[in-house]
């Protein structure tokens, strides 16, 4: 493998860790709300249930004819609508920050690996406020669909329970018990938040590239649209945990492939875009690129070898600039403070 291609590596592997971390932060904070949703609805069932049978057992004619039942279903609605207004916050959230540090994240890899006077060029989409845009129907939808799927089962739960004159704690227990389509409310919760997050930095990845040249993003081949982009590559996390069609996919030209990550819910590979080599930039014959590449060739280091610049360009030393180092200074000059800002 090649200086720069070594180099992308290492960076690659520090921004999928990162990347990750942020997703499991917005994740484990819906698990949470969950948990205290759950812990709500347990609190309804037990004071309605006390409230007419003490701690007798129930049966399901007292229960319906005194409106225990109904009264427990009021009292969960109102907490799977809370619950509801929370989670679509935090996954809508989660989608818009993890975008923009991917977007971000790629900037950062693309202008370590390109001649110090070339800037790699900031998708206009991540300009724009943030919730502008109302959410994608399509995961809001399914959020409401999985709640509704959950309040339906937890009534049929509940009925079967007083049907076999079950005791409270038996009915406490059904909000635990009840599960969506045979997985645990908070797996589903998990894997869907994840799968829109993923989405999220797929798109932000998709915004880079195609800003800055990426040949299968090309509207016509003489539109470079920057160049800085050779390829972009199916890359998965090389771990255990890669199903068997995407590990088959792994290292694969996604141009020739036909589609791209994410290829099922919570698939966790993406498009690696693979930086255009330094002698590709510099056949624009672009004075300053040049003078780098005759500096660059003087030290020893070969042509796509890694470079430390200046807020100005200057080349100063070459090894990696690290993100944050970067996000404070070369992107601050390059982007502006509203964009570097908007997602510390």
């Amino acid at each position: 493998m090649d200086t720069q291609g070594k180099r992308l590596l290492r960076m690659e592997r520090e921004t999928r860790r990162d990347m990750r971390g942020l997703e499991d932060f917005y994740t484990s904070r819906l698990i949470l709300a969950w948990s205290r949703a759950r812990t709500t609805m347990e609190g309804v069932i037990m004071r309605e249930y006390r409230r007419d049978f003490g701690r007798q057992r129930w049966d399901i004619t007292a229960a319906t004819s005194k409106g225990t039942l109904e009264r427990i279903m009021t009292g969960v609605d109102e907490c799977l609508s809370y619950f509801l207004g929370q989670a679509a916050h935090l996954i809508d959230a989660g989608r818009k920050v993890n975008k923009k540090q991917e977007i971000l994240r790629q900037l950062w890899m693309l202008d370590q690996l390109s001649p110090p006077s070339r800037a790699p060029l900031i998708p206009v989409a991540v300009m724009q406020e943030a919730g502008r845009k109302p959410p994608p129907a399509s995961w809001q939808e399914a959020l409401t669909a999985w709640l509704q799927s959950y309040r339906d089962g937890l009534q049929a739960n509940l009925r079967m329970e007083a049907l076999h004159s079950g005791s409270l704690m038996d009915a406490a227990d059904e909000i635990a018990g009840t599960r969506v389509d045979g997985f645990n409310p908070a797996y589903k919760l998990e894997v869907l938040a994840s799968s829109e997050i993923l989405r999220a930095q797929a798109a932000g990845r998709a915004d880079v590239a195609l800003a800055n040249g990426s040949p299968r993003r090309r509207k016509r081949e003489a539109d470079t649209m920057g160049g800085m982009v050779a390829e972009e590559i199916w890359q998965t996390m090389e771990d255990g945990r890669v199903c068997p069609d995407c590990d088959e996919l792994d290292g694969e030209s996604i141009a020739h492939i036909g589609e791209e990550p994410p290829l099922h819910p919570n698939c966790r590979c993406f498009a690696r875009l693979v930086p255009a080599e330094w002698a590709g930039m510099l056949r624009s014959g672009d004075a300053d690129e040049k003078e780098a590449a005759l500096r660059m060739d003087d030290e020893g280091l070969v042509s796509d070898a890694m470079a430390i610049r200046s807020a100005t360009g200057d080349l100063i030393a070459h090894a990696v600039v690290s993100f944050s180092d970067w996000l404070g200074e070369r992107a601050a000059n390059l982007y502006g403070m509203n964009i570097v800002g908007s997602v510390q």
